[in-house]
């Protein structure tokens, strides 16, 4: 603000008291969700006074800090990141990284300003680089979309290249123009800018260079994994006992940083260990066993397992690679190249999960569940078209069935934030294999299905997005959930789609999604399923799928750190049987299971499955939840405050629910199915 230039605003005792505050409440919540806590701001000016000032209120509790160094005109002295270091460090700061701006630079002599070019960025890395802040400490910061979008990476991809092969002949630079998006540039003369390429030095140690692109996006250039190649190879006839482990070891087999390893080496190594943090020294000795177990996995034999995730960990780079390079929308040859590359090892996957089925699925047929398609809708294929799935491995649910049914389902990107719901659906379809090839040919997809028989299936990995809930707001919920598909075609309109243990229930309080009424007609909404079109009927999961949902429900939050065991639908008035985020926009369903029906307006399902794990939740057994669902179902008292909300305390009673469960059993409109 004008009041920071004048010096006063940022000193009184107001403001370091508010900005301590505020600062030891942020990193309490970032350490909740297990975050890192960083601070980034300009450097601390000659007017800060020497008894106080708000950085240092910060500093206290982040992890790490950035100060901003612009540069601009004033970076004619090599000084410059050193004093901006200083600042910080003076004013408390741990893990401080000096941030390489961006922002444009005047020209001597003149007000007029022009964006950075490479040579320009690169001799402030090498002025920086003078003062023992080495570009391990840089980041590119601030405006980096000025730069001219064709030469903008080049300072990044040359920081590990052979300097004296970058050619160096031109006397005039492109500059971008001030709007820097324009593409509109300007001949300038690199000694305006800074000194040209040939001029800078060259860094002591090229491998320092390639670490910083490590530690920033793993995986980006490929010589890094040929390097851990060559580096194992060369450990086939290795003694670990004569031959102790490296620090180029434990960099390119461990996700450890480069400067952290050169620390623990320092204060842990054998000969400091006497005065050596316990701590310091248990890490180090992990990430030796650590290192040492990564190279032995790289020269076994290779099972097909191992071989999918080195190929996986390939794909990773490869497509971290195709970031770095801005090709305008035009694909070049190394895009080309590259995208290539990714669709060998693709198929090299595909292949390999196929010799991974179990001996007693080889001389099967070929699992595609797939069915020619004969009416088309806005979300199906054309006629005739198949919809191929490969079988799903790698789950870790110890109750999972892996048979030709447990196909793996579309999935999307990985997660960009924790999950902290589980969300419940019901098919509309009897069978695992006629959910999983509508859920396909549609491009949906959940993480588990549950069938009749309590059979569990998992489709897509938990790391990565399946496409099954509505949005809500903000429309993130995919990115947050686990997906439950319960097998059940909830309308009992014939009598081949019945299984065994299903049952129907009549006058179901659901208010959204479909049934069917006693006279046969389909009905949708709470007045037709309770009466004016005579009782709805309704078939709901059985009571070993129910089960087998609420057992997966436990698992989940043991693998998943911000998943709770919850349920939002459980109130000071009883549990909300209908109703939920449309009828309460003061309070998202999240944090816990919640059914479908509490996302999307037009859906009722999973509801009866979310009651039944909220009542296991409250100690109750396996016979008697199912028997609240029942009457919690099929309750028709007229107390409800609403037509779309309804409360029910069923599972607070057990001799209220046996009355209204054999009441439920008996009800003569339980017809059979035609």
């Amino acid at each position: 603000t004008s009041t920071e230039v004048s010096g006063k605003f940022m000193y009184s005792s107001e403001v370091i008291t508010r900005n301590e505050s505020f600062a030891s409440r942020m990193y309490e919540q970032c350490k909740n969700y297990r975050l890192s806590f960083g601070y980034t701001s300009t450097t601390p000016t000659k007017l800060s006074a020497k008894n106080g000032h708000y950085f240092n209120a910060w500093a206290k509790y982040c992890d790490y800090a950035v100060p901003q160094l612009y540069s601009r005109s004033g970076f004619h002295s090599k000084d410059h990141w050193k004093k901006g270091y200083n600042g910080y460090e003076n004013a408390g700061f741990k893990n401080i990284i000096p941030g390489l701006g961006a922002m444009d630079v005047k020209k001597p002599n003149s007000q007029q300003e022009q964006a950075k070019v490479p040579n320009r960025m690169r001799w402030e890395a090498h002025q920086c680089d003078y003062q023992d802040l080495k570009w391990s400490d840089a980041v590119i910061w601030s405006s980096w979309s000025h730069l001219n979008k064709r030469e903008r990476w080049s300072v990044v991809q040359e920081m590990g290249a052979d300097l004296a092969q970058v050619s160096t002949n031109k006397e005039t630079l492109e500059v971008a123009s001030s709007g820097g998006d324009t593409g509109q540039t300007t001949s300038s003369s690199v000694s305006s800018i800074g000194p040209s390429q040939s001029q800078t030095p060259v860094t002591e140690t090229k491998e320092k260079s390639a670490e910083v692109i490590k530690e920033k996006k793993p995986g980006i250039f490929s010589k890094l994994t040929q390097k851990a190649k060559t580096l194992a190879e060369l450990s086939r006839t290795r003694n670990f006992d004569t031959e102790p482990l490296t620090r180029a070891d434990l960099f390119a087999f461990t996700e450890e940083t480069g400067p952290e390893i050169d620390r623990l080496l320092a204060v842990a190594s054998p000969a400091a260990q006497a005065s050596a943090d316990p701590l310091d020294i248990q890490k180090l000795e992990s990430l030796k066993s650590e290192a040492k177990n990564n190279i032995l996995e790289l020269l076994k034999p290779g099972t097909e397992e191992s071989k999918i995730k080195l190929l996986e960990t390939e794909i990773v780079g490869i497509k971290k690679q195709i970031k770095l390079i801005d090709a305008q929308g035009v694909t070049n040859n190394e895009v080309a190249a590259l995208k290539h590359n990714m669709a060998v090892k693709e198929n090299q996957i595909k292949t390999l999960m196929a010799q991974q089925k179990a001996p007693s699925q080889k001389g099967a047929a070929p699992s595609v569940n797939c069915r020619t398609t004969t009416n088309r809708s806005k979300n199906q294929g054309p006629p005739g078209e198949k919809i191929p799935l490969s079988l799903f491995v790698g789950t870790k649910y110890p109750g999972a069935t892996t048979d030709d049914l447990a196909v793996e389902l579309p999935s999307h990107s990985r997660r960009t934030m924790g999950v902290n719901q589980i969300m419940i659906h019901d098919s509309g379809n009897h069978t695992v294999k006629g959910t999983c090839r509508i859920l396909a040919r549609k491009n949906l997809s959940v993480h588990f299905t549950i069938d009749l028989d309590g059979k569990v299936r998992q489709h897509v990995p938990l790391d990565r997005r399946a496409n099954h809930a509505g949005k809500i707001t903000p429309s993130e919920q995919n990115n947050r959930t686990i997906g439950l598909e319960m097998i059940t075609r909830y309308i009992p309109d014939r009598a081949k789609y019945s299984r065994g243990g299903q049952p129907v229930i009549v006058n179901p309080i659901f208010t959204r999604g479909w049934a069917l009424s006693s006279n046969g007609k389909k009905v949708i909404g709470p007045t037709q399923h309770r009466g004016k079109n005579g009782p709805g009927r309704v078939r709901v999961p059985s009571q070993k799928a129910c089960e087998a949902a609420w057992q997966l429900c436990k698992w989940l939050p043991t693998q998943i750190s911000t998943l709770k065991l919850a349920f939002p639908g459980s109130t000071n008035k009883g549990f909300l049987w209908t109703g939920g985020n449309s009828n309460h926009p003061e309070k998202r369903f999240d944090d816990g299971i919640v059914s479908h029906g509490r996302s999307a307006t037009n859906r009722s399902d999973g509801l009866f499955t979310e009651h039944y794990c909220f009542c296991r939740s409250l100690g109750h057994s396996s016979s008697t939840a199912f028997k609240m669902n029942i009457a919690a179902a099929t309750w028709t008292k007229p107390e409800r405050p609403r037509a779309n909300k309804a409360y029910t305390t069923f599972h607070k009673s057990k001799s209220r629910t046996m009355a209204a469960y054999i009441a439920a059993i008996s009800n003569p409109d339980r017809k059979p199915f035609k």
